[in-house]
């Protein structure tokens, strides 16, 4: 299961950052730029937690 902990100081932060961006974004190839850079950051969790959960199985 996908979780996005933003908790973590990091993560806060560039969600944070990423949310201003979006609100200010006055072209769309900055708001597409934006959302691609957030798409990117749930896509490396996802395979990462993927990558962490199969190793996790394998050990058992």
């Amino acid at each position: 299961m996908l979780t996005l902990n933003s908790s973590h100081p990091s993560q806060a932060l560039a969600w944070q950052r990423w949310d201003e961006k979006l609100q200010t974004s006055t072209t769309l190839a900055s708001l597409v730029m934006t959302a691609w850079q957030i798409g990117r950051y749930v896509a490396q969790v996802l395979v990462e937690q993927q990558l962490h959960q199969r190793a996790q199985q394998e050990k058992t």
